[in-house]
């Protein structure tokens, strides 16, 4: 009987040793199973985040990529494709006094060079622009005046006698429109047309009476030894020019001028204009022009 019992009594204390030890195992796996999937949910937002920070998962960035690709087009067809703003920095061939103007070949000789600079704003367009645009420069020339001018045959005799000094200011008012066929600018075509206000100012030394080139003098003596004749001329102006884009050149270049004035498109220049002056009864310094510059574009 007490055999009996004894081992009655061990069968329950196996039986709570063994209930026991399987509760501990289930908790132990449990937990396991809670820590890895806490785990995986660390490693997946974590993968998340990387991702997003184009270190571990290239998907997120690829697709944020893609969209504002997508986005950057569609604004890029709905933008001007010009810039609203344009300098230009151009330099005329000999041009050609052909509007009237008499003898300027025999008392100066051949015709200078000289430069323009130049500023437009064309806030309206697409791949048309259409401004405003404004030009100055100086020409400036040294010669002879004529001591004599034969009403029958035209020829010119100089005066040795002293130089004279010729110099033009012009002044250009004008209305710009630009066109390229390319959204990328490669080439640019562009017309041009308004008034031109023209400073003329001769002086000359003299050590005898002498004829001017544009007529007697309106101002008198200037000097001692110098006599002067100045005005103000207006005349027409209408040109036209094409613009090969550089920025291939030397893409550097172009990007530092981005980040400091803000200027992201150069190019190369070619222009044809014509100067018609008005009054008749004057001096004309109406001109042909043919040359060469640069054209420096904003950004927007």
């Amino acid at each position: 009987m007490k055999i009996m019992v004894i081992r009655i009594v061990a069968s329950l204390i196996f039986c709570a040793w063994f209930s026991s030890s399987m509760g501990m195992a289930n908790d132990a796996s449990a937990d396991l199973s809670s820590d890895e999937q806490a785990l995986s949910e660390s490693d997946g937002a974590s993968t998340s985040v990387t991702g997003e920070a184009g270190v571990v998962s290239p998907e997120p960035r690829l697709k944020k990529e893609l969209k504002l690709e997508a986005k950057g087009d569609e604004k890029s067809w709905a933008d001007p494709v010009f810039g609203r703003y344009h300098i230009q920095l151009n330099f005329h061939d000999h041009p050609e006094f052909d509007d009237g103007l008499k003898y300027y070949d025999d008392l100066y000789g051949k015709t200078p060079r000289y430069g323009m600079l130049g500023a437009d704003y064309t806030p309206w367009g697409w791949f048309v622009n259409f401004g405003f645009g404004f030009r100055s420069g100086m020409f400036s020339d040294r010669g002879n005046a004529a001591s004599e001018i034969s009403s029958s045959t035209g020829e010119v005799t100089l005066d040795e006698n002293g130089k004279t000094t010729l110099t033009l200011i012009p002044f250009q008012f004008l209305a710009v429109a630009r066109f390229t066929p390319f959204s990328k600018k490669w080439l640019v075509l562009e017309g041009y047309a308004g008034r031109e206000r023209m400073y003329f100012q001769e002086i000359r030394n003299v050590s005898s009476s002498s004829s001017m080139l544009v007529g007697s003098p309106k101002s008198g003596i200037v000097g001692d030894n110098a006599l002067t004749n100045k005005g103000w001329l207006s005349g027409n102006v209408v040109g036209a020019a094409v613009s090969i884009l550089m920025n291939p050149l030397d893409e550097t270049s172009v990007r530092s001028m981005v980040h400091s004035l803000g200027l992201g498109f150069v190019y190369l220049t070619l222009f044809q204009e014509k100067i018609t002056y008005l009054d008749r009864d004057r001096v004309s310094f109406g001109r042909s022009s043919s040359g060469i510059g640069f054209t420096f574009e904003t950004v927007k």
